[in-house]
């Protein structure tokens, strides 16, 4: 630490000290020993348009939380973060008095403030003009209702969009709950433990260079899957795969589509979250084609194509308004794609050779 305040350009270790008691709220020793390596606190406020759907977006981000590095507690999303060789936490909340998203950040992301507020906008379309999406969408009969009870429900998008990428195609084929187990274990075996101030929220997901080379089925993840995802993060490490939204739509399709493992229903739901396509729109999703049918049945995925063209150009906000009505009846809980799925239960770890 004296070796820091030197670096830093402080004349004396007392002047130092201070500086670090008045910022950090501990000495030097105490932050060296890491004692507050998870504290949130710096405070900011991202203003939202009105009306925000908080709580429907919230329990869709329960339902899909990546365990260990999401959560959901007390109204409040919490989640780890990485950038660069950077860890922490962040946590977000909404003051409907005042219409703003309240974001906690930990001081060791204070370098970063903007990717967080970037990825936090992200995740919670801020961006949205709700009024124009309902004024196309609300005259629907299939839509309307869920318009009237979630207004300004927005389309969830990526606070990493690495991290959902991954979720999306490791939730193909399995259900929520096997996907939340999956999760857990490769983000405990190949993800980075770190210290917080929230029990329950341990680790940052893994790195594309951590997973392009991960024997992912010693975790329950099947052959096929764990294929697919190594390909998926060692394209992104070599720089192949852009997922920041700097391809045009049409090429970041073409460069998903040619991962092993990831069809245009699975590019369709990326394209959403990751990519802020507005008319996205995973047509295959089993959910989907049920709520869309009205008779408990399931439609095509080409029927409903037909039927979602009256939606464009913001079928993704259409998908949305389904899959929260689905919610609702409790015929869902997650609003990752999980396809034409049979339900797999991952094996143990021990019982794959």
């Amino acid at each position: 630490m004296t070796h820091i305040a030197e670096a830093a350009g402080f004349g004396s270790i007392r002047r130092f000290n201070a500086v670090m008691n008045e910022v950090y709220g501990c000495p030097p020793t105490a932050l060296r020993k890491g004692s507050v390596h998870g504290a949130v606190g710096l405070e900011l406020e991202i203003t939202v348009r009105r009306p925000f759907a908080w709580d429907a977006l919230l329990s869709s981000l329960e339902a899909s939380a990546t365990p260990g590095v999401e959560k959901v507690a007390e109204g409040r999303y919490h989640r780890t973060a990485r950038f660069k060789r950077a860890v922490g936490e962040v946590c977000v909340s909404f003051d409907e008095a005042g219409s703003v998203l309240r974001v906690r950040v930990s001081h060791s992301l204070s370098s970063y403030l903007l990717d967080v507020v970037s990825g936090v906008r992200r995740l919670f379309d801020v961006e949205a003009d709700v009024a124009v999406i309902k004024e196309h969408l609300a005259g629907d009969p299939l839509l309307a209702p869920c318009l009237r009870t979630a207004p300004g429900l927005r389309v969830l998008g990526a606070f990493d969009h690495f991290e959902t990428a991954v979720m999306t195609l490791l939730g193909q084929h399995v259900g929520a709950e096997e996907l939340a187990e999956l999760g857990k274990r490769i983000t405990e075996k190949y993800g980075q433990a770190i210290d917080t101030s929230l029990d329950g929220l341990t680790h940052v997901f893994p790195t594309p260079y951590a997973l392009s080379t991960a024997h992912l089925e010693a975790v329950g993840v099947p052959k096929r899957r764990s294929k697919s995802i190594q390909a998926l993060a060692k394209a992104v490490h070599e720089g192949v795969l852009r997922l920041d939204g700097s391809p045009s739509l049409d090429e970041a399709l073409c460069g998903l589509r040619a991962i092993p493992g990831v069809g245009t229903t699975t590019a369709d739901y990326i394209a959403m979250r990751v990519y802020r396509e507005p008319d996205a729109f995973p047509a295959n999703d089993r959910r989907l084609r049920t709520v869309a049918s009205l008779n408990g049945g399931a439609l095509a995925a080409h029927e409903l194509e037909a039927l979602a063209e009256r939606w464009r150009p913001w079928r993704a906000y259409a998908a949305m308004c389904l899959w929260e009505t689905a919610r609702c009846n409790g015929t869902a809980s997650s609003t990752y794609f999980q396809g034409n799925r049979d339900t797999i239960t991952p094996p143990a770890p021990e019982q794959v050779a």
